[in-house]
């Protein structure tokens, strides 16, 4: 009743004519009484607010995960030179717990268990790397090491990877399910390291001859934007490298790998422009620099 007197009030003032108007007043702030219920109904209103807003986000974040599950899925089932395999695998990522929820950290061992529970039929019965990713069955395993720091970009939490949680808890020790799972998880970052690498030597090297060969890349019918991805995975390959180093993980196969890049040679077509020319070069200038 007080707030259809108050209304009242206003429509008689605004009915008036122009000669028995008054200056208005502020009739909010002048009573206290007024100025509790307008609180009241402010805050109610952003309550009704914030209760929306949580179930837009639950719907929201039950949908994400039913694509997560469905990416995880989908990459399995999709072929290797298919490019949408290696961004399946970035979306389940990019879709875990974790990574939709505003405390993520209340969410990053559900991630991991459920991590562990889809992958658990791509590992190797032994955990040991294999010579070249040509020669590898398990590519479902490549492919999710590859993508394992992808960011959910409209994330509300600070950007950590899957990959940055994993390489945390082996440098801390303070999970007890990456302890438990430590050797899977070593595994998973040195099949990282080596598939980056692959990746690069198989883009760069046409020919199918073993790893200790040389070859030579002119950058004819190479595009810049791909190459400069390419160049990124390099830099990405040997974070992990110094990553595992750090915590006194030898890397296996690493010699190999080495071996073939620092044998690249560059000799640069007529064709290809001053851009792609100078990403070819600040690779190879990198590879020696590093290597």
């Amino acid at each position: 009743m007080k707030i259809v007197f108050i209304l009242s009030l206003l429509i008689l003032g605004a009915s008036c004519s122009k000669d028995e108007r008054v200056e208005p007043v502020d009739i909010i702030t002048d009573s206290p009484q007024l100025r509790s219920i307008q609180d009241q109904a402010d805050q109610m209103s952003r309550d009704i607010q914030n209760q929306i807003q949580r179930q837009m986000t639950a719907a929201q974040i039950q949908i994400a995960q039913e694509q997560r599950e469905i990416s995880f899925d989908l990459m399995k089932l999709t072929n290797i030179k298919d490019p949408k395999k290696l961004s399946l695998a970035g979306k389940y990522f990019a879709l875990m717990d974790f990574q939709l929820f505003e405390n993520s950290e209340n969410h990053e061992s559900r991630s991991i268990e459920l991590f562990l529970s889809n992958t658990k039929s791509l590992y190797p019965k032994k955990l040991k790397l294999k010579y070249s990713m040509r020669k590898d069955k398990s590519l479902n395993l490549y492919t999710i090491a590859i993508a394992m720091n992808a960011v959910n970009p409209s994330r509300p939490a600070p950007a950590n990877s899957f990959m940055d949680i994993i390489l945390n808890g082996l440098a801390t020790g303070s999970s007890d399910l990456i302890n438990n799972n430590k050797e899977k998880f070593i595994f998973l970052l040195q099949l990282r390291h080596n598939a980056l690498y692959d990746l690069v030597i198989q883009f760069f090297d046409k020919s199918r001859i073993s790893l200790s060969r040389r070859f030579t890349v002119t950058g004819k019918n190479m595009e810049l934007e791909t190459v400069q991805k390419l160049y990124d995975l390099l830099i990405q390959a040997d974070r992990t490298r110094e990553h595992l180093t750090e915590q006194g993980i030898k890397l296996e196969d690493y010699k190999n790998r080495r071996k073939k890049l620092t044998g690249m040679k560059l000799k640069i077509h007529k064709s290809v422009d001053k851009d792609l020319a100078n990403i070819l070069i600040d690779i190879q200038r990198h590879i020696k620099e590093n290597y």
